[in-house]
C-alpha cells in the first residue's frame, strides 16, 4: 500500500478484514487447528508481558529514539499515504518495523503507538516459549518460565511500550531460524521482514539462511525484497527534501565495543549484570553456543555469530555520547539474547527444577527493575494487578476451550491504555525529564 500510494485508514481496514476472511475461508475449507482441552498455556510469560509492559503502554511515546526518528517516519508516510516521501532525515532507514506504526498509526492514532513495542516483544515471548517447548516436552513449565525470562531482561522489557526496532529484530529473526526448518510458507515472508528490520537486518536474514541451508528460492527473495528497498532509496536520494542523516560518521569502527577491547568488554559485563545477569548469561551462552550445541552446530555458529556481530556494529560503544556506559547500546543483542536463552535451556536439560526456579528470579528481577523505573506514577501501581487479570482471562480462555475471553480482555486493554496515554500527554514528559531523561 505504501508503494502504491494507498497508505490510508480505510485501506488497512480493508487489509485486515481480507486477511480475516481468508483465514475464516481457510478453516471451513480445511480442518482447523485443533485446539486440545490439555494445551499449554504459558501463564508466566502472559503475566511477565503485562506487568512490564502496561507502564509503558498507558504513557505516550517517551523513547528519544522513537521520537526522534521512528515515529516521523511512520507519520510522514501516513500523511503523505505513500513511502515516496523525504520529509524526514531517516527517510531511507530499512522500513519493516515503522511500517507496522504508521498502520497502527493510519488507524489508532499516535496514543496507541507504544503498541508496538508489545506486539515484537509478545511475538519474542511465544515463540522462545513454543520452541524450548519442543525441547522439553516433559517439562512445560520451564519452556514459560524462560520465555518469561527473556521478555523482562530491561534491555529487551523496556522495548515493550516503544517505537524502537531491536526486539522486532530479535523476534522476526528467531522466527527465521524457526520457520527455516521445514522451510513453510512462512519463512519467505518472515526472511523479507527480517530483512528490513535496521541497517543489520540482511545480515541476520544471511546468518539464518546459512545456518539452514536454506534453498536457493529463499535466498532470492531476501535479496530481492533488499533490493526493492535499495531501489526506493536511490531513486529518492538526488531530490531528498531532508538531507539523510547518519550517512556520514567518521571512523565506524572506532565506534564498536570490539574496537575497544579487552577494557570494553569488561564494561560490557559490569553494565549487563547491573540491569539483567539473565540478559549477560544468555549474550554468554551465545558466544559459547559452538561449544554447547553439539547436536546443531549450524544453530550453535548462527548464535555465536549474532553475538559477535553486536560486538562489531558501529555505535555500540560510544557515539558523541556515551552509550554502553550507560546501557543504551543493549539494545543491539537483542537477537543475541534471545538465541542465547534457548542455548541456555539446552545446557540446562539435567536441572530443570534448579533451572526453572533461576528463570522464576530472573523474572520478578525484570519485572522489579522496569516498574521501578515507571513507580513514581501511580498508575504503574496497577501493572501487577492486570498481570494477574490476565493470567485469570487466559485461564478462563482455555477452560472454555474459546478465544472470544482473550479477544475482549485485549480490546478493552488497548482501550484503557490509549485512553490513559492521552489524557496528559505533557505532563508525561515533564515527569519523565525531571528523573533525568
Amino acid at each position: 500500500m505504501g508503494f502504491v500510494h494507498a497508505l490510508y485508514a480505510a485501506a488497512c481496514w480493508g487489509a485486515l478484514a481480507a486477511c480475516a476472511i481468508v483465514a475464516c475461508w481457510r478453516n471451513l475449507a480445511g480442518k482447523p487447528p485443533a485446539v486440545r482441552a490439555n494445551a499449554t498455556v504459558p501463564y508466566v510469560l502472559i503475566g511477565a508481558l503485562v506487568a512490564v509492559a502496561w507502564p509503558q503502554l498507558m504513557r505516550p511515546l517517551l523513547d528519544g529514539d522513537s521520537l526522534s526518528y521512528h515515529l516521523p517516519n511512520a507519520a510522514a508516510w501516513v500523511q503523505a499515504h505513500s513511502l515516496w516521501t523525504t520529509a524526514t532525515r531517516y527517510w531511507w532507514y530499512p522500513p519493516a518495523s515503522e511500517l507496522f506504526a504508521a498502520g497502527l498509526y493510519s488507524v489508532g492514532g499516535p496514543f496507541a503507538l507504544p503498541w508496538c513495542g508489545f506486539g515484537a516483544l509478545a511475538l519474542l515471548g511465544f515463540r522462545v516459549a513454543g520452541w524450548a517447548r519442543g525441547a522439553f516436552a516433559g517439562e512445560p513449565f520451564y519452556a514459560d518460565a524462560l520465555a518469561a525470562a527473556v521478555v523482562t531482561a530491561y534491555p529487551l522489557a523496556i522495548q515493550g511500550g516503544t517505537l524502537q526496532n531491536d526486539v522486532w529484530l530479535a523476534a522476526f529473526w528467531l522466527e527465521s531460524l524457526w520457520t527455516l526448518r521445514t522451510v513453510d510458507g512462512a519463512a519467505a515472508r518472515t526472511l523479507a521482514t527480517t530483512v528490513l528490520l535496521k541497517p543489520q537486518g540482511w545480515l541476520l536474514a544471511a546468518i539464518a539462511l546459512i545456518a539452514r541451508r536454506a534453498p536457493r528460492r529463499l535466498w532470492l527473495t531476501a535479496a530481492g525484497t533488499l533490493a526493492l528497498w535499495l531501489a526506493h532509496d536511490a531513486l529518492l536520494w538526488q531530490r531528498a527534501i531532508a538531507a539523510p542523516a547518519g550517512t556520514r560518521v567518521a571512523n565506524l569502527a572506532g565506534t564498536s565495543i570490539a574496537a575497544h577491547g579487552a577494557d570494553a568488554l569488561a564494561l560490557l559485563a559490569r553494565v549487563t549484570l547491573t540491569e539483567s545477569p539473565f540478559a549477560l548469561l544468555a549474550l554468554v551462552a551465545a558466544l559459547a553456543a559452538p561449544a554447547i550445541v553439539r547436536r546443531d552446530p549450524r544453530l550453535g555458529w548462527a548464535a555465536c555469530a549474532a553475538a559477535l556481530l553486536f560486538l562489531a556494529l558501529p555505535f555500540g560503544y560510544a557515539t558523541p555520547v556515551a552509550q554502553l556506559a550507560t546501557g543504551a547500546s543493549l539494545r543491539f543483542a537483542a537477537p543475541a539474547i534471545a538465541i542465547g536463552a534457548l542455548i541456555l535451556a539446552r545446557s540446562a536439560r539435567r536441572v530443570p527444577i534448579l533451572a526453572t526456579a533461576l528463570l522464576l528470579a530472573s523474572t520478578a528481577f525484570g519485572v522489579w527493575y522496569v516498574l521501578s523505573i515507571f513507580w513514581n506514577d501511580g498508575g504503574t501501581h496497577a501493572a501487577i494487578a492486570f498481570a494477574f487479570v490476565a493470567v485469570v482471562v487466559a485461564a478462563t480462555a482455555r477452560m472454555l476451550r474459546r478465544a472470544w475471553p482473550n479477544v475482549l480482555a485485549f480490546g478493552l486493554a488497548v482501550v484503557a491504555a490509549t485512553h490513559l496515554a492521552a489524557r496528559h500527554p505533557l505532563d508525561y514528559y515533564a515527569d519523565a525529564l525531571s528523573i533525568g531523561g
